[in-house]
């Protein structure tokens, strides 16, 4: 089911009564959503990302999704609910190497119940399939950016993530490449009704999403639909 995400005077430190890297008095942001999220290195887009995923540990205020503040949530809650609900997408892929696509993007089923796990196997394939990621016995290690990319997403729908996070997910692609990830990216969120929350300096990938919003120096300066 998708979610919506309330906000309510979020604030983001770095450590435990250190510097505040964001600061978000408000936010709404509707169920099945696409947000793009822009602004300079070190505006803290990141940051806010990671806090909506339950992510951060020094994190004050309200993030709810749906009726659920993951902000107020014990690390294994969190977990639990990020298992349940999103699918990450990270700049770096954080791909295991010495596996395969296939292994790879059904990684996560290992921590899921026995009764899901092959459930999310074929969700895992499926999505390559879609993704027109390469099949075999190749390991990721011998895979271009784009091709590893597009496994980093199909990782993130093999578990019908009602919310998709993207931390620059076309960074260092080609043209080209870029394009067809982002076509993919909301395809995929458009099809499962999800919430997209993407950050990106990519222009092509903001000018698709529904809504732009601008942070700078942590706090949100504009959004543009």
């Amino acid at each position: 089911m998708p979610l919506s995400l309330e906000i309510n005077d979020l604030v983001v430190r770095g450590r435990r009564g250190g510097r505040e890297l964001v600061h978000v008095p408000h936010l709404s942001i509707a169920a099945g959503e696409a947000v793009g999220v822009r602004g300079p290195s070190g505006a803290g887009k990141s940051s806010l990302l990671f806090a909506l995923a339950g992510l951060s540990p020094f994190v004050e205020g309200e993030v709810r999704w749906g009726t659920e503040n993951i902000a107020a949530m014990r690390p294994a809650r969190a977990a639990a609910f990020r298992r349940s609900h999103v699918g990450m997408i990270f700049q770096d892929h954080l791909l295991f190497e010495e596996l395969g696509p296939d292994a790879n993007a059904a990684i996560a089923g290992a921590f899921a119940p026995r009764a899901e796990r092959a459930a999310r196997r074929e969700r895992a394939s499926a999505a390559l399939r879609r993704l027109a990621v390469p099949e075999g016995a190749r390991k990721v290690e011998t895979f271009s950016g784009g091709e590893r990319q597009r496994v980093a997403v199909a990782r993130a729908l093999a578990g019908a993530p009602s919310i998709l996070l993207a931390d620059e997910p076309t960074a260092s692609l080609p043209r080209e490449a870029s394009v067809k990830l982002t076509q993919d990216l909301l395809h995929a969120a458009r099809e499962r009704g999800a919430t997209l929350i993407a950050v990106s300096h990519d222009l092509a990938l903001l000018d698709a999403m529904d809504r732009v919003i601008t942070i700078e120096h942590g706090r949100i300066l504009e959004t543009v639909r």
